[in-house]
Formats: C-alpha cells, structure tokens, sequence
C-alpha cells in the first residue's frame, strides 16, 4: 500500500549552539496583502484554484494529494537502505490516517490559558504530522504557542464576520478574551527578576501604498500587545529594519529572518518571544554531564550527552510518568512528559489535550527520597510555514483573496493573508534553558515512595512552562539525536 494514500493537505508549503548562557527564542513572522486592489483578481484565483484550496465546509472537506512519483521512490530506496528506520511506519500510518481528518472545532468559549495550551497542542500535533510524511527524516519540534497566539491575535483584532469567526474557533475562545490576557501578561513580564522573557509586537504599514490601519485598530492593538507601529515604503531598507527589529528582540538569536519584502504587500506583522533562564540547581559540568545512550524513534540506540541529576516534582497518570525541574525564580519550570514504554508514541501526542496537561500539573507530587532523572542536552533549531497547519485546523477564509475579511484594519475587505513564517531556537544546557520554573502552590502532600527513576533516554514531549500565568512559553518533541550538542 502506498502511503501517500493518506496525505490529506490541501496545501504543502515546502529548529542555536549551546553556551553556557541559556538562549531561547522564537519569532512568527506573518504579512497580509491585498487582492484585487494590489494582485489581479484572475491571477489570485488562479493561483487559488491551482493549489486547490477550498475555503467553503472545510471541516468535512479533505483534499488529498498524493506525493510525487520521486518523493515515493525515494521514500522506498531510503527504506530499503536501513530498514530498522522505518519498523515503526505502521504506526505512523495509524497516526495520521487518525488524525488527517479535521475535528469540529468546540463552540463554547475557554480561558486564554487554556485555549493557549490547546491552540499549542493543535500545532504541536499537525507540525508532526507534517514532518512524518512531508520532510526525510523525523526531527526534534519546538514551537510558542505564546508567541504565535500572540501574533494571531492581534491580526485577528482586525477581522471581521467569519474570517473572525473562523480565528476564534481554531484558536479555541474569545479575540477579546486574548486582548484582555496578553495586556496583563506582558505586564507580568515586568515583575521577572531572574528569568529574562521579552514579548515583543510590531506592525508595519505600506505607506508607498497608501495603506492606512484605522486608529480603532492600532489603538486596540497597541493597548493589548504593546505593538510597535512602523509606517515605511516596503524596500531593501525597511527589510532590513525588519531584520534588526528581529535581531534586536530575539537578543541576537535570529538574524535575517526574511531574506526578501514584498513591495506590494499592504502590512506586515512580527512578533518575537525572547526567554533566557537559570536552572535552580545547575549540573555539575564534570561530574554530573556524561555521555548515555538515547533510542530515537526510528529505534536506533545513538550517544548523546546527558544531565544527570535528583529532582523532588513528579507527574504522573495511567500513560504519563515525568518530572519538573524549577529555574532560578520558580515561575518557570521545564516540564518533561515521557510515555509509558507499552504506548505508541504518536498515538500519545495525538490524545494529548489542555486538560491532560492541567491535570498533571494540578496532581504534581513531591517525592521524598527524590527522582533519579536525566535530560538530554540539546540545541534545536525549527522552522515551518504555518499556512497549511492552520488550513488544516480551519482557518481558510484569512488565506483566500475576496473571502477574506479584514475590514477592521482599513476599512476595507481586500487585505489577506499569505503566510506566517515560525522561526524557533531552544537551547537546553548544564546552566539554563529557555523554560518556564515550578512555581505557585506547593503539592498538598508528599509521595509516600521510594525514590523514582525517570531517564529520557527514548521519545518524550517537553514544556517551557510559566507556572504564574498557566501557559506554555515553549512546546516540543524529543525524538532523535538530530541537533544535539557537542560537548
């Protein structure tokens, strides 16, 4: 059986170096333009019904595409080269044959925390589904949902009618709801005294266009997100800026994000997420950093470096078993999920939801005589154009030249959606990592066991949590020994 059989894409647009300084950064980047007033309207619906988007029922629509005769051939030589790679292709299949179908969204409303945690899990989930079938090999995700909730809902403030409609089901709740969070978040960040977090906004208007936002909505979002407002002609010189403005607010991790303006585009919006934290207790370089095996999931055994250590926080449920491991002001924690060894480990990514998450959050014990755990030490860099995820989720409408209403912005219903390019850096050392630390009420009661040994030494999901606000600066997959560091 072919496995392209299960492809279900309607679109397929084709992760730093550790220091002893932890660095962690992510920047999602999106740019609207208009049709018909700066693209012909034959040629939008051209390229539209080229790439076969459909933008009407697309909760009960698929679109399958099948991969090239190249992609499969060269799919089945790499198989045959190392079957071992590929033991687990069936379940594979079974993962996204699950989960290629688009679930209705859920119609009532949540808290932004939560919504910002199921957002994060929606992507987490079709970013992997992406890489199984889309890339040549599995590599280490991570992506903030912070940051792109942050970016979407700022650009959602200025939709209307069911392009709005649309922003608020896949991102789970209320556009207000979101204003009303990020304007107390970014407020909170100012009370960080030893983790350093930097959520920085910016919107950049065309004005060798003309194009003019409505003061309603740069008020809205300059209110709520804190967003910088440029007003500059779209050439090599305000890409440049655009570049720095990146730069500067990534402390330096992503350069040259865009290589290119489009000089038609009416806006473009940018958004970075900077974190740089200490572990409470760092690792001992010499004694406590060694080289362990690791079983990726392909079901290789390679070498990677570890940190050893004892930790107190343990997570558990019926398929869950993990730890927490504070930074230095305990409001942010790296949080490490490791499936039990009988679950299939695409399967539990896929069962994954807010109130799983919560809930071993919330049941978090202290044990005793403490937790033998080991992380591995990593360095990923992850980048993926977000369009066809979001496709998949259901936001169409905000991509699709005449459907598109964002009439908020400038009065007009002309301005679309193209892209949103997801630039992600986490580093995870002896020293630090870019995560989010235990804080908030202790456990109510101490875990009456023996010592508990939790190695990541095989597939695991990992957290940057900020125990304060409940929500997940950082979110990935563990699962090769791709961009690992070097000692």
């Amino acid at each position: 059986m072919k496995i392209s059989k299960h492809l279900s894409y309607k679109e397929r647009d084709t992760m730093g170096r550790l220091t002893k300084k932890i660095l962690t950064a992510t920047v999602v980047t999106s740019l609207l333009f208009g049709a018909p007033m700066f693209m012909h309207k034959s040629y939008a619906e051209t390229k539209i019904n080229k790439q076969k988007i459909i933008t009407q029922n697309t909760q009960s629509t698929l679109v399958k595409k099948p991969l090239t005769q190249n992609i499969y051939k060269k799919s089945i030589a790499k198989k045959q080269r190392n079957n071992k790679k590929f033991k687990n292709r069936n379940n594979k299949r079974k993962f996204l044959v699950k989960y290629t179908k688009i679930k209705p969204q859920k119609k009532q409303e949540i808290t932004a925390p939560k919504a910002i945690m199921e957002f994060g899990l929606d992507l987490l989930k079709n970013n992997l589904e992406f890489q199984l079938y889309e890339d040549e090999d599995e590599n280490n995700i991570v992506i903030s949902p912070i940051s792109i909730s942050a970016m979407l809902a700022m650009t959602a403030n200025g939709a209307d009618g069911k392009t709005l409609a649309e922003f608020e089901s896949v991102m789970h709740t209320s556009i207000k709801d979101y204003n009303d969070f990020f304007r107390k978040y970014a407020s909170s960040l100012a009370k960080d005294k030893k983790s350093k977090v930097n959520l920085a906004n910016s919107l950049w208007l065309n004005s060798s266009k003309a194009t003019k936002a409505k003061n309603s909505f740069v008020k809205k979002i300059s209110k709520s997100y804190f967003a910088d407002v440029f007003n500059k002609p779209f050439n090599d010189a305000t890409n440049k800026l655009m570049n720095k403005w990146v730069e500067k607010n990534s402390n330096g991790m992503i350069k040259n994000m865009m290589s290119s303006i489009n000089e038609n585009a009416s806006m473009y919006a940018l958004n970075s997420v900077y974190f740089n934290s200490k572990w409470l207790k760092t690792y001992d370089s010499e004694n406590e950093v060694t080289l362990g095996n690791f079983e990726t999931i392909y079901g290789e055994d390679v070498e990677l470096y570890k940190m050893d250590s004892t930790e107190s926080i343990l997570i558990k449920d019926d398929n869950t078993i993990g730890f927490i491991k504070p930074y230095q002001d305990k409001k942010y924690g790296f949080v490490a999920l490791l499936p039990s060894e009988n679950s299939d480990f695409y399967d539990y990514v896929q069962e994954l939801d807010s109130d799983k998450i919560n809930s071993l959050i919330k049941n978090k014990k202290i044990i005793k005589d403490g937790i033998i755990a080991s992380i591995p030490r990593f360095n990923t860099d992850y980048t993926r154009k977000l369009k066809p995820v979001l496709q998949n989720l259901g936001l169409t409408r905000a991509f699709t030249p005449n459907n598109a209403d964002f009439s908020k912005i400038n009065g007009k219903e002309s301005p679309f959606l193209t892209n949103i390019m997801n630039q992600n850096k986490i580093r995870v050392t002896e020293k630090g990592t870019e995560a989010s630390s235990a804080t908030g009420e202790e456990p109510d009661s101490d875990y009456d066991f023996d010592s508990v040994i939790i190695k990541l030494e095989r597939p695991f999901v990992y957290m940057v949590y900020d125990f304060e606000n409940n929500v997940p600066i950082f979110l990935g997959t563990f699962i090769t020994h791709e961009h690992t560091t070097e000692n």
